[in-house]
């Protein structure tokens, strides 16, 4: 049985390691921890993948005999095309090697990034919440749920991502500098 440690007890992200644990798999036990000092409201690509590793270090060493910690973090960013709500998977073993994805991301009206960069809203979710009705909307759809008409939602996109970062830990031997070396001599 593989124990795995979540940063997190966000039901929606609780949700999304249950689907992706069921999957990868055949037994398992799932702990939640609750993580100090993660990121409010990360507003940039590197944000939220340095939000999302520190919550896998930190759900590991709470539970430091975990198989893997697992760390979910989502954020928005912004380029020329647009605002965008995304999030990223990090895990982490027991020798330290460190797995990273991302989820999909999904276009959002560029005032919601307006109203966090003016401190108007402290987080997504204060927006999402005014936008939607839905109170505590990242405990459930998120905003990628609400985008989506729930065709697709938040614990859908980290279930994927959280299967993807694994995919360090499955094929490990790629990483591997020997490995390297050897299939790209010249």
């Amino acid at each position: 049985m593989k124990i795995i440690a979540l940063g997190s007890k966000n039901p929606s992200k609780i949700q999304a390691a249950e689907m992706a644990c069921k999957i990868i798999f055949d037994e398992y036990k799932l702990i939640p921890v609750l993580i100090e000092r993660a990121p409010k409201q990360p507003l940039d690509e590197e944000e939220i993948i340095r939000g999302a590793i520190h919550r896998a270090i930190s759900a590991v060493k709470k539970i430091p005999y975990a198989d893997f910690g697992l760390g979910l973090e989502g954020g928005l960013r912004k380029n020329k095309y647009g605002v965008f709500v995304t999030g990223w998977v990090a895990v982490i073993d027991k020798s330290g090697a460190i797995g990273l994805a991302s989820t999909v991301s999904v276009q959002l009206p560029d005032y919601v990034w307006d109203l966090i960069k003016r401190g108007r809203v402290d987080e997504l979710e204060d927006v999402m919440t005014k936008l939607s009705g839905i109170r505590n909307i990242g405990d459930t759809i998120g905003a990628i749920g609400f985008m989506t008409l729930e065709k697709y939602t938040r614990a859908d996109a980290f279930r994927d991502a959280i299967i993807c970062a694994f995919g360090r830990m499955f094929r490990r031997e790629f990483f591997e500098e020997q490995l390297r070396t050897e299939i790209f001599k010249t």
